[in-house]
């Protein structure tokens, strides 16, 4: 037990570690379905303006965890791209040009 700290204090500290770590973990496909939520409720406008402001706290931390993840996984994806002499090279995903690409074609079929 830590001096000068109560068991129940103790306990709430530990709670509360477990709670911030367990956001932390929390899977892109959650947070965005909280967010999701919580934009629900603020729209809503049947909550108390301190909810509110409590619900926006959240919803924005969430929205950077969220950007943060995406940035993440753009920096792993990669496309395996094989060369004409059989060897397979790796590059950045591009999916904006890739989509341009794709545009530019449809464009060029009418």
């Amino acid at each position: 037990m830590i001096p000068g700290v109560s068991r129940s204090g103790a306990k709430g500290a530990r709670a509360t570690a477990m709670s911030a770590r367990k956001k932390k973990e929390m899977k892109f496909e959650e947070a965005l379905e909280r967010l999701e939520q919580i934009v629900g409720k603020l729209e809503d406008g049947e909550i108390s303006l301190d909810e509110s402001l409590r619900l926006f706290q959240e919803g924005r931390k969430l929205g950077k965890d969220c950007a943060a993840q995406l940035a993440e996984v753009e920096k792993k994806a990669r496309l395996l791209i094989e060369k004409e002499d059989g060897t397979v090279s790796e590059q950045p995903l591009d999916i904006e040009g890739q989509e341009r690409e794709k545009e530019d074609e449809e464009e060029e079929e009418e």
